[in-house]
């Protein structure tokens, strides 16, 4: 089966890992969405983006590969911005954290359905949500919330297409090894009330590594029926 992805945050993480992962099959093709460049294969075509800038958003393209049998939307990138509670926050960080989050891939989204309307593709989408999305985090408002748009943009998205050729999820991958976890142990204490906890996440060695993460999130895109419900968090599979 030829399969296209098209993954956002490719250039470290979990994007990163699961494009790699998708590569090792010679029928897969990867479009790849992020600033900078670190994947170079021949199934691999980078498209340079910059997620937290409207402009951009507007005139941007998803190429359409129109001899694959399916095709993969994975809507990766992500950013905590600034850790601090309502009423401390800049306009500008509240825009950028709603846009990368929440506004980015309902733009995607919106391309891929409508670049592969038709049901002899098969399509899946891979929201990647955060157990934020569904429980109050203190000084998260902002990713808290555009975390949780994006799982009802998955249930939306998957309600107003109800045949079996589209299968929509949003997965919340735990808590994960990346960059994000490094910004959040650096936050000001006195901004952060659970800052030790996430400290001694690192410290005690729970944090979920990437690749790991990434060949759960590939198992559900092999197998897209075996899973029933939308929201759904790789801890509990």
């Amino acid at each position: 089966m030829k399969t296209v992805f098209y993954i956002t945050g490719t250039s470290r993480g979990i994007g990163k890992a699961l494009a790699e992962l998708a590569l090792k099959d010679e029928n897969n093709f990867v479009f790849g969405y992020s600033r900078n460049q670190t994947i170079n294969h021949a199934n691999y075509k980078h498209i340079s983006s910059d997620f937290s800038n409207t402009e951009s958003l507007i005139n941007l393209e998803l190429p359409v590969k129109p001899d694959v049998s399916k095709a993969v939307l994975i809507n990766n990138a992500g950013m905590l911005g600034e850790v601090k509670p309502i009423g401390k926050q800049s306009a500008e960080n509240i825009i950028k954290t709603h846009t990368v989050n929440a506004i980015a891939p309902t733009i995607l989204t919106n391309l891929f359905l409508g670049a592969y309307d038709n049901k002899n593709t098969e399509k899946t989408i891979i929201n990647i949500s955060s157990g934020a999305a569904r429980n109050a985090v203190e000084s998260w408002a902002n990713y808290c919330s555009s975390k949780a748009s994006l799982d009802m943009l998955s249930r939306v998205v998957q309600q107003e297409n109800t045949d079996s050729s589209l299968k929509v999820f949003a997965v919340a991958p735990g808590v994960v090894d990346t960059k994000m976890q490094d910004e959040i142990r650096s936050v000001a204490p006195e901004n952060f009330p659970h800052l030790k906890k996430f400290i001694n996440y690192k410290k005690e060695n729970h944090l979920s590594n990437s690749n790991d993460v990434a060949k759960t999130l590939m198992h559900i895109i092999k197998n897209p029926q075996e899973y029933g419900d939308i929201l759904m968090d790789v801890r509990e599979l």
